[in-house]
């Protein structure tokens, strides 16, 4: 059953991203390259991540997929060696939060999710959690 329910979501969540590509490419289009890495080299969110966090959060708070968080990580680079949260539903995880180390492995391998029975408490999730 949870299985299912995983697999159900996974493809859902797939499916609102593939919808929202286009959206938030377009936010993104509307940013310089000057302007991103400036952003990312001072991290302070560009008014296009700010834009797509504020859509995020819309998300989260109409409930989609029953979600508590919408976090997209940037995965290391020969720039910076760590994961880098770059856009999320809670925009005060931009660029400070730092992935926990059990979760990394997951989003290194592209698994499409990963299933932690006691949740995720870096995020304050108690109980069954779901990251994909």
């Amino acid at each position: 059953m949870v299985q299912t329910e995983v697999e159900n979501i996974t493809i859902a969540s797939s499916y609102i991203s593939e919808l929202l590509y286009p959206v938030f490419m377009k936010q993104l289009g509307n940013i310089s390259i000057e302007e991103m890495r400036d952003a990312f080299t001072t991290k302070a969110i560009s008014a296009g991540q700010h834009s797509i966090d504020n859509e995020l959060l819309k998300m989260t708070k109409r409930g989609m997929l029953g979600l508590n968080e919408i976090t997209l990580v940037l995965m290391p680079t020969a720039i910076d060696p760590q994961p880098l949260v770059v856009f999320s539903s809670n925009e005060s995880h931009v660029y400070n939060w730092k992935v926990p180390d059990h979760l990394a492995p997951a989003i290194e391998d592209d698994e499409p999710y990963i299933w932690m029975e006691n949740g995720i408490p870096e995020l304050g999730l108690a109980g069954e959690s779901l990251g994909c």
